[in-house]
C-alpha cells in the first residue's frame, strides 16, 4: 500500500501539466498569475493576456519588460519551455470570462463547438458564491470565496447554456 502511494505521487509530481501550472503560479516567488492572472487570461491584470505565447515572445519579454527583467535570471532555458508550454496548454480552450458583481447582470458570450471551452469565472462581490453547474453538464458545484478566479472546462455540445447565480446572469451561445 504504501509503495502505491508514493508511485501515485511520483506520477502527479511527474505530470509535466501540474508542473508546469505549478511553475506558472509560483515562478519567481510570486508567479505569472500576479500580472497575467490565475489562468494567462489577463484578468485585468497589468500584463494581459498571454495564453499562446511562444518561447520568444518570453524570452523577449524577460529581456526588455521593466518587472519581467526581475524574473529572467530565476528561469532556466527547461523553465522557461515548461512555461511555455503551459500558455500553448492553456491556448487549446476557447476562454469565455465572467465577472460576478453586486446587483443583477447578464453577460452573453459565443462559442465555436470545435474547441473545448473554458470558463473563467471571477468573484467580485464581498461574499462567498455556489454556482451550480449541472446546466453545463458537470456534476457538481463551484464555490468561488471574494475575489478569487476559478474556472471550469467543458466541451460545448449543446447550440447554448446558460447559468444563474443570484441575479447574474451568463448566456453562452453557439455561433
Amino acid at each position: 500500500m504504501k509503495q502505491l502511494l508514493v508511485l501515485a505521487m511520483l506520477l502527479l509530481l511527474s505530470n509535466p501539466s501540474y508542473a508546469d501550472k505549478d511553475l506558472y503560479l509560483k515562478a519567481g516567488g510570486y508567479g505569472c498569475a500576479a500580472c497575467h492572472g490565475k489562468y494567462a487570461h489577463g484578468g485585468n491584470n497589468v500584463g494581459g493576456n498571454i495564453r499562446g505565447a511562444d518561447l520568444a515572445k518570453l524570452n523577449d519579454a524577460l529581456a526588455n519588460e521593466p518587472t519581467m527583467q526581475l524574473l529572467g535570471p530565476t528561469l532556466d532555458e527547461q523553465q522557461r519551455a515548461s512555461l511555455v508550454q503551459y500558455l500553448a496548454e492553456l491556448d487549446q480552450y476557447q476562454l469565455i470570462e465572467w465577472q460576478l458583481k453586486d446587483g443583477s447582470n447578464t453577460v452573453t458570450a459565443t462559442f465555436t463547438q470545435d474547441r473545448p471551452l473554458q470558463l473563467v469565472i471571477f468573484n467580485s462581490t464581498l461574499q462567498a458564491v455556489s454556482l451550480d453547474l449541472t446546466p453545463i453538464g458537470q456534476s457538481a458545484s463551484l464555490t468561488i470565496t471574494p475575489y478569487d478566479t476559478q474556472s471550469v472546462e467543458l466541451q460545448a455540445n449543446q447550440p447554448s447554456y446558460t447559468l444563474t447565480i443570484n441575479q447574474q446572469k451568463l448566456v453562452l451561445k453557439k455561433q
